[in-house]
């Protein structure tokens, strides 16, 4: 019983092609393996671990922090952004 084989009869006859697909294949292996290990040595356990860590109602707002150590910029813009915080006297 004979079996199924594939030629591949029109080869790519140029001389750098091995070359180039090789280099490729490394350089996006490389890539991917390195973003895996940046991330994973970048990102805190708390993120990935803990499923509070993103709650935004337990962190501070802008509003609560004090006008006498904002400058007139930052003031200028979380007062026109938050209106809780154009009432608010420290």
């Amino acid at each position: 019983m004979p079996t199924q084989k594939w030629l591949y009869d029109f080869p790519n006859l140029e001389p750098s092609h091995l070359s180039k697909n090789t280099f490729l294949k490394w350089f996006y292996g490389t890539c991917v393996v390195g973003g895996v290990l940046f991330a994973y040595l970048t990102v805190n356990e708390l993120q990935t671990k803990n499923p509070w860590y993103s709650r935004p109602d337990l962190k501070p707002f802008p509003a609560m922090v004090p006008k006498e150590e904002l400058d007139v910029t930052q003031r200028t813009a979380l007062e026109a952004h938050y209106q809780s915080y154009r009432n608010k006297e420290y």
